[in-house]
């Protein structure tokens, strides 16, 4: 609980994350331009029991978190190109199979139906996903516990 207010002092949304990561709701989490003291948060995640990887970019940094089997799904699907890649990305964030394969094909402008934003964790919910409502659930619950 400490560590998760400590992250919410630097980053709110990255302590959602972590949260919803560290209780395996989420499979790996990405916060992307980070512009805080990477170590300290790299420490936080690392004693809620989080594998992290930080990665600079000027004077911001991309902080990938999670198990470490959940982060070497990551880098696999990141090799990969295309709608693949999009779709394999999906899957290694936690995503259904379904919101998946959809994003894939709006990105590629196969679908024209942007699909729904369930903030405030930036999942894309397809359509007709049975999945999404049940994860937004999960997500809620979790961080009204916590947070």
């Amino acid at each position: 609980m400490k560590d998760l207010e400590k992250l919410a002092k630097f980053d709110k949304k990255l302590a959602m994350l972590a949260l919803v990561t560290a209780e395996g709701i989420k499979p790996v989490s990405k916060i992307d331009s980070f512009d805080g003291p990477e170590e300290i948060v790299q420490h936080l995640l690392e004693d809620m029991g989080l594998c992290v990887e930080i990665k600079k970019q000027g004077c911001r940094s991309d902080i990938l978190f999670g198990k470490a089997s959940s982060i070497r799904k990551y880098h696999e699907a990141n090799e990969l190109r295309g709608k693949e890649r999009v779709y394999a990305l999906g899957i290694a964030f936690g995503y259904p199979d379904c919101c998946s394969k959809y994003f894939s094909e709006f990105l590629l402008g196969e679908k024209d139906e942007k699909p729904e934003k369930l903030s405030p964790l930036e999942h894309f919910s397809c359509p007709n996903c049975k999945v999404s409502p049940s994860l937004r659930k999960k997500y809620q619950e979790t961080m009204d516990l916590f947070i």
